[in-house]
């Protein structure tokens, strides 16, 4: 079964509000094949009313400027109530032979007011690509926090991310591997499915230092 979140544009634009909205950086992370994820927040400063009617709606855009590099929002629309955060995301990708830094800008803007405009800048480089074990333990928090996974699964994965730290050789890998499939058994849709991908990227390029 499938749920929807629906959103309705008052006829009247912003009606009686006055909207407002603020992107605050919340931080960059390895999620391997050369991907960074942009971590950021944006809070609905503005006015709203009561009930169904105490959110606003954001479209949001991204691009990035920085040869060879690439970006993707995994969603383009955000909700959020006057004066809640929501997490908003953007997948960062260089190319072989990319420029060692970029800068990614994310915008989100009001559909109930599109003068309610915010952008956000944030600088990817080269060497904040490298996967360790500390990243990724950062990225696990991340999608936890954010509420893409679970209590369970974020201890599942944290525990995996504990055995690989402090074991070698085959139980090193067989950790590896266990947390690989697990984090494959998290795809579902959306914002899972692109957590999932990350994190089975991650677990690719810590076999690979093994």
């Amino acid at each position: 079964m499938l749920y929807y979140d629906v959103a309705v544009r008052h006829l009247d634009g912003a009606g009686d509000f006055a909207r407002d909205a603020e992107l605050a950086a919340a931080g960059t992370h390895p999620v391997g094949s050369s991907t960074a994820l942009v971590n950021a927040s944006l809070t609905n400063t503005g006015e709203a009313g009561e009930g169904v009617f105490d959110s606003d709606v954001y479209r949001l855009s991204a691009s990035v400027e920085g040869e060879g590099w690439d970006v993707h929002l995994p969603y383009e629309v955000v909700s959020a109530a006057s004066g809640e955060s929501v997490p908003v995301w953007a997948y960062a990708t260089a190319s072989a032979g990319a420029a060692e830094s970029a800068m990614v800008t994310v915008t989100a803007t009001s559909e109930t007011d599109s003068s309610v405009s915010v952008t956000l800048d944030v600088e990817v480089s080269m060497t904040e690509l490298k996967v360790t074990l500390d990243t990724a333990s950062e990225l696990v928090e991340v999608y936890y926090a954010d509420g893409v996974i679970a209590t369970n699964e974020r201890n599942q994965l944290s525990a995996l991310l504990n055995v690989i730290s402090n074991t070698t050789g085959k139980a090193a890998q067989n950790a590896v591997d266990q947390f690989e499939k697990f984090a494959e058994r998290i795809a579902d849709v959306g914002a899972r499915n692109l957590a999932s991908a990350a994190l089975v990227s991650v677990a690719g390029d810590l076999r690979s230092d093994l």
